[in-house]
C-alpha cells in the first residue's frame, strides 16, 4: 500500500510495505526524512515531547483543521492518507491513541 501525505512542504510518496509495520511518525520523521528536531522521550505519548502539528480537511465537513497529535502511533495511523483506498475519500484523517495519551 503507497500513501502520498507533505512534510514542511515536502511531498513523500511511501510504500509502507517497504517500512516495519510497527514503525512510528516519531521514527519516520527523524529517521527516513531527516527531521531531528522531532523529540522522543517515553515512547508512549505520555508526556508530549513528542506532539506534532497536522493539517487537513476533517472528513465530514471537508473544512481544513489543525491537529496536535503525538507522534508515537504507527505512520499509516497519524497522516492524512490520499487515494491509498477506494472506499476512503482522498484527505481522510486517521488517529489512533497512544498509551498512556
Amino acid at each position: 500500500m503507497t500513501t502520498s501525505f507533505v512534510i514542511n512542504g515536502t511531498p513523500y510518496d511511501v510504500d509502507l510495505s517497504s517500512l516495519p509495520v510497527d514503525i512510528t511518525l516519531n521514527t519516520f520523521l527523524r529517521e527516513h526524512a531527516q527531521l531531528t528536531g522531532t523529540k522522543f522521550m517515553c515512547l508512549e505519548g505520555g508526556c508530549g515531547v513528542c506532539i506534532c502539528v497536522v493539517r487537513g480537511k476533517h472528513p465530514a465537513s471537508g473544512e481544513t483543521r489543525t491537529w496536535a497529535v503525538n507522534s508515537t502511533g504507527t505512520l499509516a495511523g497519524n497522516i492524512s492518507i490520499k487515494k491509498a483506498h477506494p472506499e476512503f475519500p482522498s484527505d481522510v484523517f486517521f488517529t489512533f491513541e497512544a498509551l498512556n495519551a
